[in-house]
This record gives C-alpha cells, sequence and structure tokens, in this order.
C-alpha cells in the first residue's frame, strides 16, 4: 500500500507544471514518504519515524489540496497508510 502510495505521488511529478508544487512533491513529501516506505520494508513497524514521516506528508498534501482539489486523492491514500500505521 505504501508502495503504491509513492508511485502514485511519482507519477503525479510527471503531470505536473507548477514550480512550486512539483518542488514541494519532490522535496517534502516523496522523502517522507520514502522514508516511512524505508522503516516498513525492513519491518519496523513499531517505529515512531513512520508515523512522523507520514504525518509530515500529509501535512504538505493537504496544504496542495487547500490550493487545488486535484491532490485530494494523494492526500487520501497518505490518510488511509497514517490510519493503518497507526493500528499496528
Amino acid at each position: 500500500m505504501i508502495e503504491e502510495t509513492v508511485k502514485f505521488a511519482e507519477d503525479l511529478i510527471l503531470t505536473l507544471e507548477n514550480k512550486k508544487t512539483i518542488e514541494t512533491l519532490s522535496s517534502k513529501i516523496l522523502p517522507s514518504l520514502h522514508t516511512a516506505k524505508t522503516y516498513a520494508e525492513v519491518k519496523m513497524f513499531d517505529s515512531p519515524e513512520i508515523k512522523i514521516n507520514l504525518s509530515a506528508a500529509a501535512i504538505e498534501t493537504s496544504y496542495l489540496t487547500d490550493r487545488e482539489p486535484r491532490y485530494a486523492p494523494l492526500y487520501s491514500k497518505i490518510r488511509v497508510l497514517l490510519e493503518e500505521f497507526n493500528k499496528l
């Protein structure tokens, strides 16, 4: 599920023209998602780094979604991930 979200964000960057949005995605959201993914891949599910990074990605995506609703699917995917990791 986290890999799907990372792929979705990476694919989204390819369709964008707004440099500020591309910068936010590539320098804030994707690094947070990649860090969370790395911890999940090594099965450190109880590490606070996962939730911290997913929360950071959710906050940044929320700002994007406030300006442009087309980012809502990415925001939803990140929120679902965060909820799933909170259940663990």
